[in-house]
């Protein structure tokens, strides 16, 4: 068990902003550094980028688009900015997995956290690496009854040959190699940068590591020693460990620059992925869903099933048989001016068209899903002349809001909200 204890961050300072922040309402040697970056371009009103900016001051952490901002380095804070790493890092793994397109996210530093989270997280359940070695011993350990036959005299018994010492061996555990000075090194030097995402604290994770004395500090003398035990090894975990060891060694360590930046410039993908992977009842329809088909002059239909309707997300109640389609929407949604346009709400509607042809009898209900807290209740067309809504002739779309620190909170954790899913089946109204 590693013990921990209180300590100053080197980057001890934790600044919070959010995504869509004013650049004018940020400190000038941020917007300067984030410019450096081309996170911020000479027109831009606006910041983009959800994540997390290192600088010599400290850790600037911008969280989701109408997310509360928490005071610095208070407990909230350290949880918040935990939150949306370990986030980042799930959302970096899923991209590969599920094979997300995400060409418009602006990722950035994706790998580099994977490896930083990767490792301390291997810390923090394993500790620092040991390397088992087998030695002989006389009458402990495992015996060895063949060497000991081969080796030792025996007494003649009544039942037998007995032996007075019997050869065994047994396996003890060194932190004293180089591989293992190497780990400690490489953990403490995270420790000092990184260990608050692990822990959402200003908590020490390496005392353990901190006895262990340094090794050669030259990277490349380093990998040769890593490479060297990792064919002398057979765990996954040793293997795992050893691998993150060099990734991070090789493409990360003394690579220096003045900053350090991971996040996403543009969180509408997460966003989506996060809302679609914590609900619960999710059903796949995109493929049963009809596609346009185009008529040559030739008389020749010609299918196109690339351009078909594509849903983010629909849910479906099989008590009450109704569907719900659901569209992630990471807008501002506080006004007119920040809330969906017309070529969302046609989508929705001619989703909500679409499924009704393929769940015929089935109840369907559409659904706009924003960050934060927000005045949106429903979304109607309405007839220019007498100003009536025409709910009967275009469903309403109805309008949620959920905080997104909340969502990540079920995000990283893998878990479904089942409250909020629960909202979204009944559609008893918005919150």
């Amino acid at each position: 068990m590693t013990t921990v204890k209180k300590r100053v961050l080197m980057t001890s300072h934790l600044h919070f902003y959010t995504d869509r922040a004013l650049v004018d309402s940020l400190p000038s040697d941020l917007s300067d550094e984030m410019k450096s970056h081309y996170l911020i371009r000479r027109d831009d009103q606006r910041v983009s980028f959800s994540g997390m900016i290192m600088t010599g001051d400290g850790i600037s952490i911008f969280l989701p688009r109408n997310s509360p901002i928490p005071q610095a380095n208070s407990v909230t804070g350290y949880r918040y900015a935990s939150l949306l790493m370990k986030g980042l890092k799930r959302y970096t793994r899923d991209k590969a997995l599920n094979k997300i397109d995400s060409d418009g996210d602006g990722s950035i530093g994706g790998a580099k956290l994977a490896v930083i989270v990767d490792l301390l997280e291997d810390y923090c359940t394993y500790g620092i690496y040991t390397r088992r070695l087998r030695e002989k011993v006389t009458n402990m350990g495992k015996p060895d009854w063949r060497q000991t036959i081969a080796s030792q005299a025996a007494l003649i018994g009544a039942s037998g040959p007995i032996y007075l010492n019997v050869c065994g061996s047994r396996y003890r555990s060194f932190s004293n190699c180089e591989v293992a000075k190497i780990h400690a090194f490489v953990v403490r030097e995270l420790d000092e940068t990184y260990s608050w995402i692990i822990t959402g604290s200003d908590i020490s994770i390496s005392d353990a590591a901190a006895i262990i004395p340094p090794p050669v500090q030259d990277n490349n003398l380093m990998i040769r020693a890593l490479e060297n035990e990792l064919s002398l090894v057979y765990s996954d975990r040793e293997i795992r460990l050893i691998n993150l060891l060099i990734d991070y060694i090789r493409n990360t360590r003394g690579h220096n620059s003045s900053s350090e930046v991971i996040g996403l410039s543009h969180f509408h993908t997460m966003w989506e992925r996060m809302v679609h992977s914590t609900l619960k009842s999710v059903v796949h329809v995109n493929n049963q869903l009809s596609i346009p088909t185009y008529r040559f002059k030739d008389e020749t239909l010609h299918p196109a099933p690339t351009k078909g309707q594509r849903t983010d997300t629909v849910i479906h109640n099989e008590s009450t048989n109704r569907y719900v389609v659901i569209d992630a929407k990471y807008y501002g949604a506080k006004d007119l001016s920040s809330a969906p346009g017309w070529s969302d709400i046609v989508k929705q509607f001619f989703y909500a068209k679409a499924l009704k042809i393929f769940t015929e009898g089935a109840e369907v209900d559409n659904v706009f899903v924003f960050p934060g807290d927000g005045p949106l209740k429903s979304v109607h067309m309405q007839n220019r002349q007498s100003m009536e809504t025409q709910d009967d002739k275009y469903p309403p779309i109805k309008c949620f809001y959920i905080q997104p620190m909340d969502l990540l909170e079920y995000y990283v954790s893998g878990r479904i909200y089942k409250d909020f899913s629960n909202r979204l089946m009944s559609i008893e109204g918005s919150t």
